[in-house]
């Protein structure tokens, strides 16, 4: 697979989405699905931005897992 993203943020025109090398980028937020909400992982694939919506919500349940066994101690 081509490299992932994650959207941080939407800043007016621009997204900012960061690699997993913590590097930063921008893009044009039009450029992005309507569906696109922070937090998402997004990969670019034939010219246009897709939700891996899978891993998206795979992240989402390990984040939650990790959240629950922090605050269970």
């Amino acid at each position: 697979m081509d490299k992932t993203f994650s959207l941080d943020r939407i800043e007016k025109t621009l997204a900012v989405l960061i690699d997993r090398d913590g590097g930063v980028f921008h893009v044009l937020a039009h450029t992005l699905p309507p569906d696109a909400r922070e937090g998402d992982l997004l990969a670019l694939q034939g010219g246009r931005w897709t939700v891996l919506t899978q891993e998206t919500q795979r992240l989402r349940d390990a984040n939650f897992d990790l959240q629950e066994s922090l605050f269970d101690k």
